[in-house]
């Protein structure tokens, strides 16, 4: 990862608290729970050891539309982020940005913003990007709590923050075989209609800036193979990015 990338995750953004919520789950975690862990799921919970958070560490995050950011080159390779990711922080957390997030739509602020940023990073070789306005942060690799009954692109969950999060293995979802970076890769925690769904990736590249003319939506003729997973293409340097659609990573997990 980039030094500049870095420092953007670290200086412009600051750490959610507790999302407002009935109870200790949103309806979304709730859904989530009963479909892959069963209705007894608070015990089920306990006995996995997931009643607490995960110590993991924090590379960058959590984000929103913030203006500024860090330099546009490629990057060099993972490096160390700041920060134990197990830490509470009693910010302006998801609750407050969460109206904002769930009224995204990427055509629109295609549309109307001046520039629209996009957070890059590679799976099993190929770049891919999804809207900042959806991620929240980024943290080192962690190992999931497996779940039995979940697709195989479905890894597992993890417990961040007290948030319950999907863990999706990308590589699989997108026809890219295993992910082979357990441990050493990252997940890219994005948000969406009150659940968090952690994308394990291989490396964080760099931060995009796009306006409309650099993003063509709608591809689904050109990209052909598990096109549904994408939203639409970005144009950077020559190279076609593909986008990823946190909406539709949001039904596949929670339809099952």
């Amino acid at each position: 990862m980039t030094q500049d990338m870095e420092k953007y995750f670290r200086d412009t953004v600051t750490l959610p608290g507790e999302e407002r919520r009935r109870g200790r789950f949103t309806d979304a975690e709730r859904a989530f729970l009963e479909i892959y862990v069963g209705m007894d799921y608070e015990k089920t919970l306990a006995e996995q050891g997931l009643a607490e958070p995960a110590a993991v560490k924090s590379v960058g995050g959590p984000m929103g539309a913030a203006e500024g950011g860090p330099g546009e080159g490629p990057g060099e390779g993972p490096g160390d982020g700041p920060g134990d990711g197990a830490a509470t922080d009693e910010a302006a957390g998801p609750g407050a940005h969460e109206a904002e997030e769930d009224g995204f739509d990427l055509e629109t602020a295609a549309t109307e913003r001046e520039s629209v940023q996009l957070v890059g990073f590679s799976v099993a070789g190929q770049e891919f990007c999804v809207p900042i306005d959806q991620v929240q942060e980024v943290i080192r690799a962690t190992a999931p709590a497996k779940l039995p009954s979940a697709p195989p692109f479905v890894a597992g969950m993890m417990n961040l923050r007290g948030r319950i999060v999907p863990l999706v293995d990308m590589a699989r979802l997108l026809g890219l075989g295993q992910n082979a970076c357990a441990g050493e890769g990252f997940v890219v925690i994005c948000r969406r209609k009150g659940l968090l769904l952690g994308l394990m990736v291989d490396r964080i590249s760099t931060m995009h800036r796009a306006s409309g003319k650099d993003m063509e939506l709608g591809v689904e003729s050109k990209v052909g193979v598990n096109a549904e997973f994408l939203a639409g293409l970005l144009n950077a340097d020559n190279a076609l990015i593909k986008i990823v659609s946190i909406d539709v990573l949001f039904q596949r997990v929670l339809m099952n």
